[in-house]
């Protein structure tokens, strides 16, 4: 026979109602606790993004717009990845999770794009989480390979690159910490990675932006007079200006960190031919001074010294000399006469080049720096 209760409703009643209406009512008032705090957290997050790019990007005047794009796009990848949206949609904000209330993240977005001005509305927000891409990935994603409006704008208002982080604005560590935490607020996940990936890419368009956009101008007046003073990097600053496209093909870490003769080298083991025009360029663009011993050393010996030496061959070099008269002259010609150009006429032979060998010679022959004697 089934267990009496009698007793136990006699003491205690049955209004079921009553306590499911309390449980209800306490529930709601945690979520409207949570989402007061988390709300006045999201909208600070989301304008210390805007005004800190407003103070790193003054000159922009729609950066303000393409900020809020940005603080938007990384409430939503926060949302994708975390994947806490659909269970809450599915088991209703507010809800007792083991202990524990499924947080509404529904309305909490709909807090912040109700109260600030917002690049969309939840209907377009809700679409792009449907479709897990977020909105404004033209503008605002960042990665080694994609870089956004909003990034590439803010990136041409920083001071040059420097390694370390030493010289960083201030207002730029506010702005991605505030958005890492628009992401965390919503994916409820450590935001340490997401923060780490946009640094690292922050890292790798700034470099790039550093490295490629030069005053060629400037660095090639320079190496004109010869006068690096106020301009040290003003030949691998020429180098860049002049052949960017082909330097593409390397990481901004390599070519920032390289000297002019280091490039020549990256180049080198891969199209000979390339590095050998980018020299002759530099000669040509500092040819005034190459009847000065120092910089004749410097654009003879020290630049270009690794091709003179196994595993490079010399012949893309006296294939050069063989036809043009005045890259003979800047050579054999030059204040500095030594080793490089031994190693050349010695060259000659192995590279089928007798009668340049001979061509090499007369020219050595009436240069006033030639001394055989000193050549022992």
């Amino acid at each position: 026979m089934p267990y009496d209760l009698t007793e136990y409703f006699r003491r205690f009643g049955t209004d079921i109602a009553a306590a499911e209406h309390q449980t209800i009512q306490k529930n709601r008032r945690r979520v409207q606790q949570w989402l007061f705090e988390r709300g006045g957290v999201l909208c600070g997050k989301f304008d210390c993004v805007v005004q800190s790019a407003q103070q790193l990007a003054p000159a922009y005047p729609n950066i303000d717009g393409l900020a809020r794009m940005t603080a938007i796009h990384s409430m939503l990848s926060g949302i994708i990845d975390g994947g806490l949206w659909w269970y809450s949609v599915f088991l209703g904000g507010g809800q007792m999770v083991s202990r524990s209330f499924m947080r509404p993240f529904q309305q909490l977005l709909q807090v912040l794009l109700s109260v600030r001005t917002a690049p969309c509305d939840f209907s377009q927000a809700q679409q792009a989480i449907d479709s897990e891409i977020p909105l404004f990935e033209q503008e605002a994603k960042l990665t080694r390979v994609d870089c956004g409006t909003f990034w590439k704008c803010l990136i041409a208002s920083l001071p040059p690159y420097v390694p370390g982080g030493s010289s960083d604005p201030k207002e730029l560590y506010d702005l991605l910490y505030a958005l890492e935490d628009c992401y965390t607020l919503f994916s409820d996940k450590s935001g340490s990675p997401y923060l780490d990936d946009l640094w690292d890419a922050l890292d790798w368009h700034w470099q790039s932006y550093t490295v490629f956009h030069v005053d060629r101008a400037a660095a090639e007046d320079a190496v004109k007079r010869w006068d690096f003073a106020e301009r040290p990097d003003a030949m691998k600053e020429l180098l860049i200006a002049v052949y960017s496209d082909e330097l593409r093909r390397f990481s901004p870490e390599v070519l920032f960190h390289a000297n002019e003769s280091e490039i020549l080298e990256e180049v080198y083991q891969k199209d000979p031919v390339l590095a050998i025009r980018m020299w002759r360029f530099l000669l040509d663009t500092a040819e005034a001074h190459l009847q000065e011993p120092e910089a004749a050393q410097y654009l003879l010996w020290e630049i270009i010294d690794f091709a003179l030496f196994p595993p490079y061959s010399l012949c893309p070099i006296l294939k050069e000399l063989a036809g043009d008269p005045r890259f003979v002259r800047q050579v054999f010609g030059s204040a500095y006469v030594d080793f490089p150009h031994l190693f050349l006429l010695d060259g000659c032979a192995a590279c089928g080049q007798p009668e340049l060998r001979e061509k090499l010679l007369l020219t050595l022959s009436e240069n006033p720096f030639f001394h055989p004697e000193d050549q022992g």
